[in-house]
């Protein structure tokens, strides 16, 4: 037998680049033998997490890091989705991740003026600033729900963690808020994180 001793990696609690412990636990490591890097780590996702914050905790600096969580998590249904408790494998840089198919989200916000119903298109998709954008953003989150709060941990019509809603400068809970407030509060979320706050909805609409 070999004197070689293979050391585990601590399982203590992670703390990403912002500065905040999160509940990030090193459980499933892989140590494959010498010279061999660790294959994912897992990542218990705690309130307020996205996909967007949980990739750069993990020293991801893209703005699409989220999709490499995404695709090697099979058991995600919705990228926008996730909920405290949840495990999730987090790939490192170099592992190779099958690419997997978003969700089909339908998006059929009405028209203002005609009041028909329209489907957005990455072609047609409005410009980020104009003000329907968080109409159509909306209507996929939450089917147009401004005062949604299924109990999942998302609130509002886009389905703000109360954490985030309330880093950005929200009081009291989302979907009781007004929409002209939810759409004040998502653009300083949108500011500082950019689309990937909403991965797979901005994706349908086209703005990633």
């Amino acid at each position: 037998m070999s004197g070689n001793t293979v050391q585990s990696r601590s399982t203590a609690p992670r703390r990403i680049r912002a500065g905040v412990t999160v509940a990030a636990l090193a459980v499933g490591m892989i140590a494959a033998g010498p010279g061999v890097g660790l294959a994912a780590e897992r990542y218990k996702v705690s309130e307020g997490d996205t996909l967007a914050t949980i990739a750069k905790g993990f020293g991801y600096d893209s703005e699409n890091a989220w999709r490499r969580i995404y695709d090697a998590n099979p058991k995600i249904d919705n990228p926008d989705l996730i909920v405290p408790g949840q495990k999730l494998k987090v790939p490192e840089k170099g592992e190779h991740v099958k690419r997997r198919s978003l969700p089909a989200t339908q998006v059929t916000p009405r028209s203002a003026s005609s009041g028909t119903e329209t489907t957005p298109t990455a072609a047609s998709a409005p410009a980020a600033g104009s003000g329907s954008v968080w109409t159509q953003l909306a209507a996929c989150e939450s089917g147009g729900n401004w005062a949604a709060n299924t109990g999942n941990g998302y609130y509002g019509g886009l389905q703000f963690s109360l954490s985030s809603w309330r880093g950005v400068g929200g009081t009291g809970y989302p979907h009781e808020a007004s929409a002209s407030t939810q759409i004040a509060m998502a653009q300083r979320l949108q500011s500082s994180q950019g689309w990937s706050a909403w991965p797979s909805c901005a994706a349908a609409l086209g703005l990633n």
